[in-house]
């Protein structure tokens, strides 16, 4: 990874940065002003929320992005608004279905039916679709610096409405889902600035580059966006599985004790979703020059690897101290954070290395993957809940990540050889792992904080070339910035 990648990287991370800074104040705020009980009523609207958005956009961003370097500039934007046109479409068939089992379903989710609730429903899922794709083009754009703006005006318009509520003494879940529907709002608005103003230097620029097709079939489209479509499907109930264990096996309360826990571990998935948005639109670019682009992948790995398994243990370092900040009343969550970080940490190092499905267009995989994660994750689940709660939930989740990243690297394995240091991370995430059952075991006290520094000694050690390798770079950049601004 050079200086240009890591420079991109940043330029994607600022936006993420901030956004982790308003998380950490105002989670704690959240957490000491909501009861457990509406805190996961909030968590299952958000779960809801999200499969919808899995059905409307059908895989038509996937198929975006993965024809975006193959036509004309001037075809980008028109391709995107043909790819929206579709979901537009499903979102309209999905409304008809949600208007007519509308109690059904908020009850189940919820808890509880109402007119309102409807309706931020609807219009939160719309505009989230919509911003996938918005987000998307800008993501493919490589404007990684507009993208962290985006990412922080959603935050700040969140908080805003957030303060507003609090001071309206609106002081149950519903003042949250309304927030959460602002923001997204929020993030409409400016993205679609951002895209009809490309759109417009788009139209008078003739700087063409691309000189391969300019139109994309419908088949062709819908072929290639469809597999996502159950991937991704059997990806949320992967994800899910965790909630609705606790929902159906235990209680409310136990189902906002790992909510809790999970909005820390939003910390960790900022910092991946920032990577994954930067990393897709890079790997396509570098498969260009075959012959290069293996040791690329190789090395880009060791950095994201050791970036995402230093970050993991630094939070379950300073694990009874965020907990202490949530207040007394989410105590609990402190044994679920340690296994929870194993599902950022997992899944942004498999985004290293299952390059070889989406590069060979062998997207079906991503089924088969889905299926097996699934059912992986749903035993632990049915398993440890009943007896352990949360936290029963949260050892499956690490689990299942686990496989999840085993899976995803054998299968892309085959598909496209890349020689990744496979056992330097299963290294690694054991000496995690070992560091997460200690914490359960109830280690406080000096014991924990030798454990955690004796866990990031053990993981340098493993991954020093790579810290070499960093430093070297980050100097070069900032000695440069340095040179320009003097």
């Amino acid at each position: 990874m050079n200086n240009k990648m890591i420079t991109k990287f940043l330029d994607y991370f600022y936006g993420s940065f901030f956004s982790l800074i308003i998380g950490v104040f105002t989670t704690p705020i959240i957490t000491r002003l909501y009861q457990p009980e509406e805190y996961a009523k909030y968590s299952m609207f958000n779960l809801m929320c999200q499969l919808a958005i899995i059905i409307i956009v059908f895989g038509l961003d996937q198929s975006f992005i993965r024809n975006y370097y193959e036509i004309k500039i001037k075809e980008r934007i028109p391709f995107l608004f043909q790819c929206m046109k579709y979901s537009l479409i499903i979102f309209l068939i999905q409304f008809l279905g949600f208007y007519f089992y509308k109690e059904a379903i908020t009850n189940y989710f919820m808890s509880e039916y109402s007119l309102t609730l409807v309706v931020i429903v609807v219009i939160n899922t719309f505009l989230l679709a919509v911003n996938r794709f918005l987000m998307t083009y800008i993501r493919m754009m490589q404007i990684g610096k507009m993208y962290s703006l985006i990412q922080l005006g959603q935050k700040i318009s969140y908080l805003i409405l957030l303060m507003i509520v609090f001071k309206l003494n609106f002081l149950d879940y519903r003042a949250l889902i309304v927030a959460t529907t602002f923001s997204s709002l929020v993030v409409f608005l400016i993205s679609s600035i951002v895209i009809f103003s490309k759109k417009k230097s788009n139209e008078i620029s003739t700087n063409e580059t691309v000189k391969s097709k300019t139109i994309i079939k419908k088949s062709d489209i819908l072929k290639y966006s469809y597999p996502f479509v159950f991937s991704v499907s059997l990806n949320w109930l992967f994800q899910s599985i965790d909630r609705l264990a606790i929902k159906e096996y235990s209680t409310l309360k136990e189902l906002g004790y790992y909510a809790a826990a999970f909005s820390i571990i939003r910390i960790i998935v900022v910092i991946k979703d920032s990577f994954v948005m930067f990393w897709t639109p890079i790997v396509l670019e570098k498969y260009k020059d075959k012959e290069k682009a293996k040791d690329f992948f190789i090395q880009s790995n060791q950095f994201i690897s050791y970036l995402f398994l230093m970050i993991g243990t630094g939070v379950i370092l300073l694990n009874y101290f965020i907990i202490s900040l949530l207040g007394p009343e989410y105590k609990y969550a402190v044994v679920c954070i340690p296994f929870l970080v194993f599902m950022p940490i997992m899944y942004s190092i498999s985004e290293t290395t299952v390059i070889g499905i989406n590069l060979t267009k062998r997207t079906n995989w991503h089924v088969l993957i889905s299926v097996v994660c699934c059912f992986v994750n749903a035993v632990g689940n049915l398993i440890l809940v009943p007896n352990l709660g949360a936290v029963g939930a949260s050892i499956a989740t690490a689990i299942s990540y686990i496989f999840f990243f085993s899976i995803r690297t054998y299968i892309s394995y085959k598909l496209y050889k890349v020689e990744f240091k496979i056992a330097k991370i299963f290294g690694s995430v054991l000496i995690l792992f070992a560091y997460a059952f200690l914490v359960y075991q109830n280690i406080n006290g000096i014991i924990h904080y030798i454990f955690g520094m004796l866990s990031i000694v053990m993981i340098s050690l493993l991954y020093r070339s790579s810290i070499i390798f960093l430093i070297s770079n980050l100097n070069q950049i900032f000695s440069k910035k340095q040179k320009m601004s003097a």
